[in-house]
């Protein structure tokens, strides 16, 4: 069997390991990883969200079933997202390879850093948020430019 495969077994293990662990950073961890093994960043934002798809989804359903969600921010965030997911996309795919790879491995070892901050220093009360659609374009576009955005803090 292909080791790669094996490898991205690992990563995928790993990355939900310490999402479960701290409820944040699937994206970070998972797209770190797959950077390291050479993968380019438009493929691992890809192979990430592909996983994503299936754990964010799971979520999804028990939160809905749980009935704990906020439709009407979620009609504020979505289109939004989307949007912002579309541009990122678009920027992470057809950007060289030479000028995205590094821009995204900052951005990751600076959300990283930000999460063993937020995961030592324990959760504060929510900030109010003004613009939550600005939100939702600036999430969306890290989450698919650079493999993550979305987390709480």
């Amino acid at each position: 069997m292909d080791p790669f495969f094996w490898q991205s077994v690992l990563v995928g293990f790993l990355a939900q390991l310490v999402d479960g662990a701290l409820g944040m950073a699937y994206g970070l961890v998972s797209t770190s990883f797959l950077l390291a093994f050479g993968m380019p960043p438009a493929a691992a934002s890809a192979a990430v969200h592909t996983a994503e798809m299936f754990t964010t989804g799971a979520s999804g359903a028990a939160h809905i079933w749980r009935r704990n969600v906020k439709w009407d921010l979620v009609w504020q965030l979505a289109p939004a997202g989307i949007a912002g997911g579309i541009a990122g996309a678009l920027v992470v795919s057809y950007l060289p390879v030479a000028i995205m790879k590094p821009v995204v491995s900052a951005y990751l070892l600076i959300m990283g850093a930000l999460v063993v901050v937020l995961a030592v220093r324990g959760p504060k009360p929510p900030a109010e948020i003004k613009s939550v659609k600005g939100l939702g374009l600036f999430g969306g576009f890290l989450d698919a430019a650079g493999g993550g955005g979305w987390g709480r803090s």
